[in-house]
């Protein structure tokens, strides 16, 4: 089941009008989680694994550092993952995982080695895959950069406009892994510098899909019905919540049902 910050209704009542909309219509069952300090509800939950299993993580985000009143602490699980970590930089399937290189600079002095030795243990994975960091994304969120087609096949964002460093970087951390690029407008750079479409929400046969309310979001909606075609693709406005820095899959997580 889905959930969202009890706070969302309240600080995007617009937005949240169209999303419970689409939700009801959709027969998504969902629920409001109390206690919420912001609406990025995916980066301080607990994470559901395959298994089923909720596995709970230190939430000490350096972006937070100066805004105590704004980091949400939750009860530590039987199951926990001792390491600094964000949900949103957390995207399984099977029995890998992707994950911004970030998460190795918030946990020094543990080595590479000892960070992923962690994750393997604790988290059900067999390998982790790290990407490089956007050199301006202070928040280091892999839901961002890629997602999970299949067990090895990838959907990767358009880092058209990162430098040839990144492209390269990117591309090592890829290799020997099925990606498809999402392609933007010419006409979408001129107004953004990143793209949220990847930040969608995948459930039952949906695929809930972040857009502008722009033109080129056909564009972009046409390239996920192709890539997506067993799946219904519902489109939401989302703009309010872009402009903060994240999309649906950011304020949104599973809890059990």
């Amino acid at each position: 089941m889905l959930a969202f910050a009890n706070l969302l209704p309240q600080k995007h009542p617009k937005f949240w009008s169209r999303l419970d909309g689409v939700l009801r219509e959709c027969k998504v069952d969902f629920a409001l989680i109390d206690d919420c300090k912001d609406i990025w509800v995916r980066d301080f939950m607990p994470i559901k694994l395959e298994s089923g299993t909720f596995v709970s993580y230190r939430y000490e985000p350096n972006y937070l550092a100066k805004y105590p009143e704004l980091r949400t602490q939750r009860e530590k699980l039987p199951n926990h993952l001792d390491l600094i970590l964000d949900g949103g930089n957390f995207v399984h399937c099977g029995k890998r995982v992707l994950m911004c290189e970030k998460i190795l600079s918030e946990n020094r002095p543990l080595s590479k080695n000892q960070i992923v030795a962690k994750i393997k243990e604790i988290m059900q994975i067999e390998e982790v895959i790290f990407l490089p960091k956007v050199p301006y994304d202070r928040y280091g969120h892999s839901d961002g950069m890629a997602r999970w087609i299949e067990p090895n096949h990838l959907l990767v964002n358009d880092f058209t406009l990162e430098n040839t460093a990144f492209q390269s970087k990117l591309q090592n951390a890829l290799e020997g892994i099925q990606s498809t690029f999402l392609h933007y407008p010419k006409t979408f750079w001129e107004k953004y510098k990143w793209g949220a479409y990847v930040n969608f929400v995948a459930i039952n046969n949906l695929i809930l899909l972040p857009v502008y309310g722009i033109a080129e979001d056909k564009v972009i909606q046409e390239q996920f019905e192709k890539i997506f075609a067993d799946k219904d693709i519902i489109p939401i406005v989302s703009c309010e919540i872009i402009k903060s820095g994240g999309a649906l899959h950011c304020i949104s997580t599973e809890v059990a049902c």
